[in-house]
């Protein structure tokens, strides 16, 4: 049984937890379960979340665009077959590629910076009612998935990565290819995550190198002239602009 100083945020973790383990888990099942953990008066209490989280993970089984919430700000691009739903702002130069999804399911909003790159198939979802917030500078890598709460600037995220649920991510760090970050984590400036080995170390000579390697990528993504650039093969996103 839960202890009596359990809060909301342990009943949503349980919540969260049980649809991952289930995904086609329903109320009456996840509601069975809960009460083999946590008192009757505290579940009729909290159990209207339990209705909260399935709606919001059936928006994410099924991702539809919706741009009435969405804002771009000058300078960006986004290709139209990206999919964004919800309260998610786009900062100045930042380029999102193909088929990456922005899912902000709660009431919490997904704020971006400038002059980030999301690469194809990114997944980033904030079905929390806190911001998400990401900074400037970042390189997310095909096919990563983010519900951090908070990351810096100048990170780069690898291949298929995975950043869980409230983690708080500095500046200038690296999660490499197929890693992942557990919920709650917290990564200082300069982390390196690998093989769910966490360290730390002066990386001044890789934040020279990022910041050169991103100004190349935005560069050759916007120019008409580079055989990359995105306007040459994909239409963008059109939206209210800040």
């Amino acid at each position: 049984m839960a202890s009596p100083g359990s809060t909301e945020l342990d009943f949503i973790n349980f919540v969260r937890q049980e649809i991952k383990n289930n995904p086609v888990a329903t109320f009456a099942t996840i509601q069975q379960q809960s009460l083999e953990l946590f008192a009757p008066e505290y579940l009729e209490k909290h159990q209207h979340l339990i209705s909260v989280h399935l709606e919001r993970h059936h928006m994410l089984l099924h991702p539809t665009t919706d741009l009435s919430l969405a804002t771009f700000s000058a300078g960006c691009m986004v290709c139209d077959n990206v999919v964004v739903r919800g309260r998610v702002s786009f900062g100045a130069g930042t380029i999102v590629q193909p088929c990456a999804q922005f899912l902000a399911t709660g009431a919490g909003r997904i704020v971006i910076g400038s002059d980030n790159i999301f690469e194809e198939q990114c997944i980033i979802v904030n079905d929390t009612d806190e911001d998400m917030v990401i900074g400037s500078m970042n390189l997310f890598e095909v096919g990563c998935k983010i519900k951090a709460t908070r990351i810096g600037n100048g990170n780069q995220i690898g291949v298929r990565a995975s950043v869980g649920w409230g983690v708080v991510m500095g500046d200038h760090g690296l999660v490499v290819a197929l890693q992942t970050v557990h919920d709650d984590a917290v990564l200082n400036d300069h982390c390196l995550v690998t093989h769910d080995i966490v360290s730390t170390a002066d990386r001044g000579d890789h934040i020279v190198v990022h910041r050169q390697h991103m100004l190349d990528c935005l560069s050759a993504l916007r120019n008409p002239s580079s055989r990359t650039c995105l306007l040459n093969f994909h239409k963008m996103h059109k939206c209210k602009t800040k």
